[in-house]
């Protein structure tokens, strides 16, 4: 069962504050997208949606909400209990990891329209990366395996436990 969280005026501001420190952050350090591409984008976007998915599952799980700003979030996770969010923008999306994604994280997808968020599931990292899950994901030379969980595997999030 999915769980839908409206923001409030004051929450958005919020994750779009974030959201543009985050990527600030980003090319102050030089930061890639990955796969050595460089980054010459705002990626003010994702960052923003990737905010609002980290806040709704916090408000989901009744924990607090401190944003990472300045460090990558790989070793530790968006959320405590070594959680990382994924938001997406469309409800018939999978929840992707890449290669390079821990195997002992927890993954979250999440799926966003502009005022409100529904947490749809969640997974482990080392259920995700199975070979049933790989699929070529890309277009032309950013080709790269991905694993895509369809949203019916997912767990339900009242079987989450930090």
């Amino acid at each position: 069962m999915s769980h839908v969280h409206n923001f409030t005026s004051r929450e958005l501001a919020r994750c779009a504050v974030t959201g543009m420190a985050r990527n600030e952050a980003g090319w102050r350090n030089g930061w890639s997208l990955g796969g050595g591409v460089k980054r010459k984008d705002f990626g003010i976007e994702a960052h923003i949606v990737g905010a609002m998915g980290e806040l709704a599952v916090a408000q989901l799980l009744k924990i607090t909400w401190r944003p990472v700003i300045g460090e990558l979030d790989t070793k530790r996770g968006d959320l405590p209990g070594r959680l990382q969010i994924k938001s997406v923008h469309q409800s018939n999306y999978r929840l992707l990891l890449r290669e390079s994604d821990p195997e002992d994280f927890r993954y979250v997808l999440v799926y966003l329209t502009v005022l409100q968020a529904t947490v749809i599931g969640w997974m482990h990292g080392s259920e995700v990366k199975q070979d049933n899950f790989k699929i070529l994901e890309g277009d032309g030379p950013f080709d790269r395996l991905v694993y895509a969980v369809p949203q019916n595997l997912l767990h339900p999030m009242n079987e989450l436990k930090l």
